[in-house]
């Protein structure tokens, strides 16, 4: 007996994860309130990038307790890169293993 496989989707839709976002629920739906880039290097799954002009304007409007209580800046870079250099107000969110556990 053979079994014959219809492809659905390409392969390169299957691998980016497009099709567990398309999957995901309203409730996770985010309107954002300052302006995010359109085009990121990297299309991100759960938080959006705000615009560098954006980020700038915020921070030399606000003092750095007033902008912490309104924003969260989350870095997502390894650790290395972040203290080599950050935001002051970010918060480091490295979630990736160190090489060494491989």
């Amino acid at each position: 007996m053979s079994m014959s496989l219809m492809r659905v989707q390409s392969t390169g839709y299957i691998e980016s994860g497009r099709q567990a976002r398309d999957l995901l629920p309203n409730l996770l739906h985010v309107d954002y309130s300052l302006r995010t880039l359109s085009k990121p290097q990297i299309d991100p799954v759960a938080l959006r990038n705000v615009d560098g002009a954006t980020l700038a304007e915020l921070m030399d409007s606000l003092e750095a307790a007033e902008f912490a209580k309104e924003f969260v800046i989350v870095d997502c870079r390894y650790l290395y890169e972040y203290e080599g250099g950050h935001i002051s107000v970010s918060t480091a969110a490295t979630f990736a293993k160190p090489m060494f556990h491989y």
